[in-house]
């Protein structure tokens, strides 16, 4: 005895799927990784995805005889349809209403009926849409092996039911050996597709919504040319008129709904598997009735036409006997067509089975045995038991066959009254996903005795009000008014079993419950679901023990908090209870590290605080072009927290060959070739990424789920932390710290011209990234670098990239840039001379922004030449003359050059409102006209250490003071003025600091206002320019008086 009970002790292991460790018994009954949530890397079905998969799976020859059965039962061929776009409509209802608790928590039906019916008590639910699966999937075998029985018959027409005979079934049946044998043959071709795992078989459906919905078509149009064409079958009315034709109208719709019964509960199944929640809502709320109303229009046509091919008949509301009746009429020809089309619906009929039954079914098993069954295995059992039921008895006639579609609709509505009423009225999309596997009696879905009467109540509730009409439709009799409720019987369902479960959760409320919608959906990748150290007392009331090692910032935290909480009670937390906005004042005077204790403390907590906390964290962020950083971005992108980021700044921060040989002699005598090792590979790493335009793909794969992003910016520093963490908090670009804690070494810049040339690389990739990020609208593009600045061939767009980034350009309203001319000039011909040109890649960026309302530039210090030419040419406007300035080259250079092109043509910024200048020498009148040429738009300007140049560099005038003069004199509307760390030069001693009397600090003045004229009259008398010493300069013989008149004349004169 003990020999056997061993020997069935290990053929149970060997039959065990694979688990987490440190399970209970009790546990191993709950999960296995099937039944856990989708981790990011497997959640790839987009909205896309799910419009092939509907379209489809449209596309059957269930939907066919469904909308082909309305004819029959007496409606004409435009009643049926309406029918069919009513029934449909509202299933997609349904189904973007269930499938949105799987797309945002990525959980499947199993597991979202344990919040609803309790942690044992779903398994009930769970068997009846098991059951329903494995029954539907041996129909719709059994119709594809009708198809299977066609495509052969089309190559051998020996191979006819009627001549092999039954064989060794009764006529009785509703089978023969010939179409049993096809329905076997189709049954085990069938088994490979089950192997696969569900987030592959997408590719299925892709093939098949390429051939099956061409020959669909094919067949509509065969059939509408054998009926004479179109105009028979329109004119065909209704048989039944009345309150019969009514109530035939209204079985229609039901009979469509019907159809989606079991598909409306499981869609979490395939929900789970969105990469975000809105992926899975409209895709499927438009494709659902669109895609079965085109199929549905093809089958009531062709089953309408079907009266007129053969006159005298009944229409024939299956497709596939259609098909044959073609074989039986027609030539070689026709039994090409119809072998072309029998393999079309085959196809369809396997996806439609994979998809819609085994895959449903096995996750349902799944549940049921997490043990043992898997996905895959529950599938093969799925199919055994559709191979052994009788599904051919189901299909004799459609009203046999609608007749049980509505039966089972019955107990499936009642389900989906109960889960959707759960999740959006009781608990407001609130759901603590952990705590769905946890089988403790502590535990708030596991009610009594893990069942949940509430639920159970409403759901037998749902069942009874259609009782008395399910008798009448299998023969008893019942009174007409339970016949005419039962016609409607999903409605009522859904109806009674969903009013009923929200009036008994308010009159007996359950815990874990939100007062407000809050959908948490939190981001798992891994639920580790062992139990912890401390035992369950059994007790009405939940020790929650945390001991966990916060890490935040580099700083360790190891907090313990013991928190009780009542499970029995319908508000879990006295905070859950307070208004939002004081949670978010409460939240204000925690820390970094406190919001990381915090979270492990209390979930309830996380929902309300740690979220808050998370979306200020994350709506600015600063990122390194290198593999870790990058995946960090795409994985935030991919996250809930997506839509926060409304700030991405790309750091110009890396490890550089500079950096490595320094590493590399200091490892030398100190044995760190560890860390040493470690920083050469993510040297390496980034050398990769920037040569194989990897950083370009991952940042364009990460932007386009980036729909809230309004702000990018390139820096070369890390950005400053929050206040409430102390001024020594930064917030470093990801990888960055990680980089600095195994090296010691802390990313920097480098020296011109790598640098330089690498700063441009940034810019570029960031750019591209964007203009293959369509659902991205930034309005902002900030180039903010501390060491380093621009060069010209920065802003180069080769013509073959001007339409992919015209669209990104266009939409921009704020550019900052830093600008150096390092670089060579351009040289145009002009006239007989050559034109120098410092920023002409520059000047035809700018020329692409027409929206722009704000242009901040700041220019290497004292780069006169190269600052003054840009002003210049933004102060002309598009009809002025070209500026012929630059320094002409000899004549034979000057005819070798004539076929050059021309300057970029002045540009015109017609919604600019503001200019800001920095770190430039640049003479009065550039400042002048620059300001005067926007005179219309322009309200506010910024000079950020500017230094003044005279004309003549001896005179002694206040320029600053002429400048206010002057810009007052010019006609502009400013509201606002910033000035800052002002300067002018004098003489060949250089440039002398500029203050303001009566301002605090003295180098900085800012005016906001409507009276410009007091303002700038204000900025003029309060203006000094802190002139040297006249020891300073008295002995330099280049230096003599001149009067302030002559200065004054001069200075007019420039």
């Amino acid at each position: 005895m003990e020999k056997l009970h061993s020997s069935l002790g290990t053929a149970a292991q060997k039959l065990q799927v694979d688990n987490e460790e440190g399970l209970t018994t009790a546990q191993l009954m709950l999960t296995n990784n099937d039944l856990k949530p989708v981790e990011p890397a497997r959640r790839q079905w987009g909205p896309w995805n799910f419009v092939g998969f509907w379209i489809a799976d449209s596309f059957n020859i269930n939907t066919w005889m469904i909308s082909s059965s309305m004819i029959v039962n007496g409606l004409s061929w435009w009643q049926s349809w309406i029918c069919v776009w009513l029934g449909y409509a509202i299933a997609g209802c349904f189904i973007a209403s269930t499938g949105r608790i799987g797309a945002v928590y990525h959980i499947g039906f199993p597991v979202v009926n344990r919040s609803s019916f309790g942690i044992w008590g779903c398994l009930w639910p769970v068997f009846n849409r098991a059951a329903m699966a494995c029954i539907w999937y041996g129909v719709q075998a059994y119709i594809g092996g009708h198809c299977v029985y066609l495509m052969i018959r089309s190559i051998w027409t020996g191979w006819d039911r009627e001549k092999i005979g039954h064989g060794a079934f009764s006529p009785e049946s509703g089978t023969t050996t010939a179409d049993f044998a096809s329905f076997f043959l189709f049954w085990l071709l069938s088994l490979p597709a089950i192997w696969f795992p569900v987030h592959q078989v997408r590719h299925l459906f892709t093939v098949k919504a390429y051939f099956v919905p061409v020959a669909a078509i094919a067949f509509f149009i065969w059939s509408l040319v054998r009926a004479g064409g179109a105009g028979p079958v329109v004119r065909q009315g209704a048989t039944k008129s009345g309150g019969e034709l009514g109530w035939a109208f209204v079985k229609g719709v039901m009979s469509s709904i019907a159809n989606f019964a079991t598909l409306i509960v499981n869609d979490p199944d395939f929900s789970r598997f969105a990469g975000k929640p809105r992926d899975a809502l409209w895709s499927q709320l438009f494709a659902i009735p669109i895609g079965f109303a085109v199929t549905s229009f093809i089958g009531i046509f062709v089953s309408s036409s079907s009266v007129i091919i053969y006159q005298g008949t009944e229409p024939i509301w299956d497709p596939l006997v259609l098909l044959e009746r073609f074989i039986d009429d027609g030539g070689p020809a026709a039994r090409f067509g119809v072998f072309v089309i029998a393999t079309a619906f085959a196809l369809a009929q396997l996806g439609t089975n994979i998809a819609a039954n085994s895959i449903s079914a096995g996750t349902d098993m799944t549940a049921l045995l997490p043990r043992f069954i898997n996905i895959r295995r529950g599938g093969y059992i799925c199919a055994a038991i559709g191979l052994a039921m009788c599904p051919y008895q189901l299909l004799t006639t459609a009203n046999q066959f609608t007749t049980y579609l509505s039966s089972y609709s019955v107990f499936l509505s009642s389900i989906a009254g109960v889960m959707i009423s759960d999740y959006y009225f009781v608990r407001k999309g609130y759901l603590e996903i952990k705590e769905l596997y946890d089988a403790r009696k502590s535990g708030p879905y596991f009610y009594t005795y893990g069942i949940h009467w509430r639920a159970y109540a409403a759901y037998i509730a749902g069942i009874l009000i259609n009782v008395v009409g399910f008798a009448g439709a299998v023969g008893t009799p019942v009174p007409i008014a339970a016949t005419y409720i039962y016609e409607l019987n999903f409605f009522g369902g859904f109806i009674i079993s969903s009013s009923m479960y929200w009036i008994l959760c308010k009159i007996f409320p359950i815990p874990s419950c939100s007062p407000r919608w809050l959908e948490v959906g939190e981001e798992i990748t891994e639920v580790s679901l062992a139990y912890d150290s401390h035992n369950d007392s059994g007790g009405s009331q939940r020790d929650m023990f945390v001991d966990e090692e916060a890490v935040v910032g580099g700083t360790k935290y190891d907090e313990r908090a013991y928190v009780k909480m009542d499970s029995r009670s319908s508000s879990s937390s006295l905070l859950l209870s307070m208004p939002l906005e004081v949670l978010l004042h409460i939240s204000s005077y925690l820390t970094t590290p406190e919001y990381g204790v915090l979270r492990r403390v209390c979930k309830h907590l996380e929902a309300s605080f740690f979220n808050s906390f998370a979306k200020e964290f994350f709506s600015k962020r600063q990122f390194m072009l290198t593999e870790f950083s990058l995946q960090a971005l795409v994985d935030i992108s991919r996250s809930r927290f997506a839509p926060s980021l409304r700030y991405l700044i790309i750091s110009v921060e890396r490890p550089t060959t500079t950096m490595l040989t320094e590493f590399d002699v200091r490892v030398r005598n100190t044995g760190q070739y560890e860390r040493f090792n470690r920083f050469k590979e993510e040297f390496m790493s980034h050398q990769f990424l920037k040569s194989t335009g990897r950083d370009f793909e991952l940042l364009a794969e990460a932007l386009q789920n980036l729909s809230g992003l309004r702000t990018v910016g390139v820096r070369d520093y890390s950005s400053r932390g929050r206040f409430r963490d102390g001024a020594e908090a930064r917030w470093s670009s990801y990888g960055a710290p990680t980089l600095y804690q195994e090296t010691g070494i802390r990313p920097r810049n480098n020296s011109f011209p790598e640098q330089s040339l690498y700063q441009c690389h940034v810019f570029q990739t960031v750019l591209r990234a964007l203009g293959k990020s369509p659902n991205v609208n930034a309005e902002r593009f900030e180039v903010i670098l501390r060491n380093e600045t621009l060069s010209d061939q920065a802003f180069y767009i080769p013509q073959r990239l001007e339409p992919t980034l015209a669209p990104v350009l266009a939409n921009l309203k704020a550019l900052y840039l830093d600008l150096d001319a390092r670089l060579p000039p351009t040289r145009f011909a002009s006239g007989d001379d050559v034109q120098c040109c410092y920023s002409a890649a520059l000047m035809e960026f700018l020329s692409k922004l027409p929206a722009l309302e704000q242009l901040r530039l700041n220019f290497q210090q004292y780069d006169s030449a190269h600052a003054s030419e840009l002003l210049q040419w933004l102060s002309k406007r598009p009809n002025g003359p070209r500026d012929s300035s630059g320094a002409p080259l000899p004549a034979p250079q000057a005819l070798q050059a004539a076929n050059t092109p021309k300057p970029p043509p002045p540009v015109e910024f017609t919604h600019l409102k503001q200019i800001d200048l920095g770190f430039i020498l640049v003479k009065p009148h550039i400042l002048v006209e620059l300001y005067k040429r926007y005179r219309l738009t322009l309200r506010s300007i910024s000079l950020h250490k500017v230094t003044l140049e005279p004309a003549n560099m001896i005179h002694k005038v206040n320029l600053w003071a002429k400048l206010f003069d002057a810009i007052s004199e010019s006609g502009l509307d400013l509201s606002s003025i910033s000035l800052r760390s002002l300067k002018q030069t004098y003489s060949h001693f250089g440039a002398w600091p500029v203050t303001f009397k009566d301002a605090t600090p003295d180098w900085e003045k800012n005016w906001a206002g409507n009276d410009l004229g007091c303002a700038l009259r204000e900025l003029r008398d309060a203006v000094v320019v802190d002139w040297p010493e006249e020891s300073d300069y008295s002995g330099h013989s280049d230096v003599s008086e001149v009067s302030d008149e002559e200065a004054e004349m001069d200075e007019d004169e420039n």
